[in-house]
């Protein structure tokens, strides 16, 4: 492998996305670039942990009967969530 390409594999590290939320909405066809970076990682198997915990905790959310509409729009939004490489073109949309 080249220097050149194994420091630019080294640069890559990996987003927790989520969908943009508007008027109460969760809009998964937006494309990545209008997404939120919720978390960075360094690779994708601890973002996936970290994707897997969040989902865990939004599961706890919906489950609780005293949660507000907005907590039940954000753990739903945590639901959608995705892995995405940092270097994904799509972000730059």
């Amino acid at each position: 492998m080249k220097r050149r390409h194994a420091a630019a594999l080294a640069l890559v590290g990996w987003y927790l996305m989520l969908p943009p939320v508007k008027q109460g909405t969760i809009h998964t066809e937006a494309p990545l670039g209008k997404w939120e970076v919720n978390e960075a990682f360094e690779s994708a198997e601890r973002c996936n942990q970290g994707r897997k915990s969040n989902l865990n905790d939004a599961v706890q959310q919906l489950k609780n009967p005293a949660s507000d509409a907005l907590d039940r729009i954000t753990a739903m939004d945590f639901l959608k969530a995705q892995c995405i490489a940092s270097d994904d073109p799509r972000l730059a949309k």
